[in-house]
């Protein structure tokens, strides 16, 4: 019997083979049968090219980054969040907006703060507003979630539930697409 690998093996089999292991976070936590990436790059340092942290990095408050998501498959509308000490919230995409994944594209993604100005051309880079041990979190949902105007969410599971006011195929949880840990200083 033949066997065909699909595209998406293909694409992460040759991401695993091109991408250095500590420089992509190939979706710890997330659910089988993803091959999503969720990378923190550090753009701190000007001089020198951007460089990936890897999961459980201690970094620098003074650091600034961007994340770079890739989601090979169709997956619908994502967010990412952030998960610290007693606290989850949506970092992307803002209030009011929506984040459709394009699939296979590596994206660049930099959260808003509460130094964002709508008058100001978007940032280029980004820093948390709190430090100690953070989690980012990619989700992948097929039907939008509310975002609160205070980006916070009560829990996860909360989050991932589907909405209370869709019906049929896209009424199905939304599901983790991968983590990475980094410890702010």
């Amino acid at each position: 019997m033949k066997r065909v690998l699909s595209s998406s093996v293909v694409v992460a089999s040759l991401l695993a083979v091109l991408l250095p292991l500590d420089s992509t976070q190939v979706v710890r936590g997330a659910e089988p049968g993803t091959e999503s990436i969720l990378r923190v790059i550090d753009v701190t340092n000007e001089s020198s090219p951007p460089r990936a942290l890897s999961d459980g990095s201690e970094v620098p408050a003074a650091t600034r980054a961007y994340f770079e998501v890739t989601v090979p498959s169709k997956s619908g509308y994502l967010y990412l969040l952030q998960k610290s000490a007693g606290s989850l919230q949506v970092l992307s995409p803002a209030t009011g907006l929506v984040w459709m994944n394009r699939p296979g594209e590596t994206m660049r993604v930099v959260p808003s703060t509460s130094q964002t100005n709508d008058d100001q051309e978007p940032p280029r880079s980004w820093s948390p507003e709190q430090s100690g041990q953070l989690e980012f979190i990619l989700v992948s949902a097929p039907a939008p979630r509310d975002v609160p105007s205070d980006t916070r969410v009560t829990t996860l599971e909360e989050f991932l539930a589907p909405p209370p006011f869709v019906r049929g195929p896209l009424a199905t949880p939304a599901r983790v697409l991968g983590r990475l840990t980094l410890v702010w200083l």
